[in-house]
């Protein structure tokens, strides 16, 4: 997979990274049809602040209802360490990692929820979704992104 260029919406830096989509490995559905829930959670996430280029820590929570394709789940950690060195905002994290889910799997519909630890008494957390478009599985995510509160 080629490198991905982020550009954050408040400054005028481009930051390259390649997200490695390639270390992610799939296998097929074996209950293709039924809908059902896939949580993935990820709880020693690193990448480093844009502003400040320190390391953050975080967690990630992925939830999904496969289509044709499930994430196998050993391969997810090469792919979130491959963040470690990466100079991202974590509202871009979010999203990067949603896209890349998208390109890889075609879910029904899926979720990632990002939760940065807390520094000096603030956290911060930030939540996408996305439902397969035309289906039932699109107004689901209108309605869980309307209701969520970025737990």
């Amino acid at each position: 997979m080629k490198d991905k260029i982020l550009k954050n919406s408040n400054d005028d830096n481009i930051h390259e990274f390649d997200c490695r989509l390639e270390l992610l490995n799939t296998f097929e559905n074996s209950a293709l049809g039924t809908d059902y829930f896939i949580k993935i959670s990820y709880t020693k996430f690193k990448y480093l602040c844009p502003l400040k280029g320190v390391e953050d820590l975080g967690e990630i929570h992925i939830k999904y209802i496969p289509d044709k394709y499930c994430l196998e789940a050993t391969s997810v950690r090469p792919y979130f360490y491959s963040f470690a060195t990466v100079t991202i905002f974590n509202e871009d994290i979010t999203n990067t990692i949603i896209n890349d889910l998208i390109e890889l799997l075609d879910p029904n519909y899926i979720e990632v929820l990002v939760k940065v630890n807390p520094k000096n008494g603030l956290s911060m957390n930030s939540y996408v979704n996305y439902g397969k478009k035309d289906s039932k599985y699109e107004k689901m995510a209108l309605k869980r992104l309307e209701s969520n509160d970025v737990e």
